[in-house]
């Protein structure tokens, strides 16, 4: 994984600038607008401690759906690593919170945590786009953000957005709609719960917005354990 890349934290804050700039590219895994966004925050004082360009691609899909369909064997880690989405994580006093719009706070992809380092995360398709806004709200200075704030953090996202964006990360390792349809009682089951659905009425709506089958949408119920009242 490289020098400075393999997953455990790595202290920049005594490098000379060209190796910590080093550092910084490897830790943004090929992707120009993270590395921009890890350099300017830092630049700026607000400084990272993790962070992930996110989707990564499943290498093989032809052999991970066949051992998932024929051997029942899933590679859960590539899968995890393809539906995990971008993020940046900053050190426990950083204030960088404070210089996000209400823009992108209030986006419906962006979702923010605090319950350990603060982190921002960035979901979907429009995820680069995302972090331009990011990288030029932190340009420009605090802003008067603290009800958008506190009616976000640590807020779930929409089902609908948990699942867009693991066929997102799907689509981008080469996954057609055809063969994405052994995955749907994951990618439903995941949403579901990541977006804290808790009524058979949400959960059958969601399910019919996906194409997801009863037999699927009675599974998650259960995972749930959510009463069956009625059947479609």
């Amino acid at each position: 994984m490289g020098k400075y890349n393999y997953g455990s934290p790595v202290n920049i804050d005594n490098m000379p600038d060209e190796e910590k700039y080093a550092a910084m590219k490897k830790f943004a895994e090929g992707s120009p607008i993270l590395e921009e966004c890890l350099i300017t925050a830092n630049k700026l004082g607000f400084e990272t401690t993790n962070c992930c360009r996110g989707y990564h691609e499943i290498e093989n899909t032809n052999k991970f759906l066949s051992d998932y369909l024929f051997n029942k064997n899933l590679d859960y880690i590539a899968l995890a690593r393809c539906f995990c989405p971008a993020y940046i994580s900053f050190k426990k006093n950083s204030k960088v919170l404070n210089n996000l719009s209400s823009e992108l706070i209030n986006n419906p992809n962006i979702c923010i945590s605090t319950d350990y380092d603060p982190t921002i995360y960035f979901y979907g398709s429009d995820c680069s786009q995302l972090m331009e806004m990011f990288l030029k709200d932190i340009k420009s200075g605090a802003k008067q953000n603290e009800d958008a704030l506190v009616a976000k953090v640590e807020q779930p996202l929409s089902a609908d957005c948990y699942y867009e964006s693991y066929e997102y990360g799907l689509k981008k390792s080469g996954f057609t709609k055809e063969n994405m349809e052994c995955l749907k009682m994951i990618m439903g089951l995941n949403a579901c719960k990541r977006a804290r659905l808790s009524t058979q009425e949400d959960i059958h709506d969601f399910c019919m917005r996906h194409e997801i089958n009863e037999a699927i949408e009675n599974i998650i119920l259960k995972e749930l354990k959510i009463e069956i009242k009625y059947h479609r």
